[in-house]
């Protein structure tokens, strides 16, 4: 049990970065490897339920996030 919770956080950390990164180009991206698909299901829905009670904040002039 003490190997498999940092080796699933560990994934995640990996997944989130990747997925940051791919976002923008998710339209070129070959359907034959199903992660991205994976990642983008799981932290859409993560991130749609943090909307609910995190308000954006301002991190530049003009810029929020």
């Amino acid at each position: 049990m003490r190997v498999i919770i940092p080796l699933i956080l560990n994934v995640l950390i990996v997944g989130l970065f990747l997925y940051v990164k791919l976002l923008p180009y998710k339209d070129n991206l070959n359907n034959q490897y199903n992660t991205f698909s994976v990642f983008q299901w799981y932290f859409h829905i993560n991130i749609k339920f943090l909307e609910k009670f995190i308000n954006p904040f301002q991190v530049g002039q003009g810029l929020s996030s």
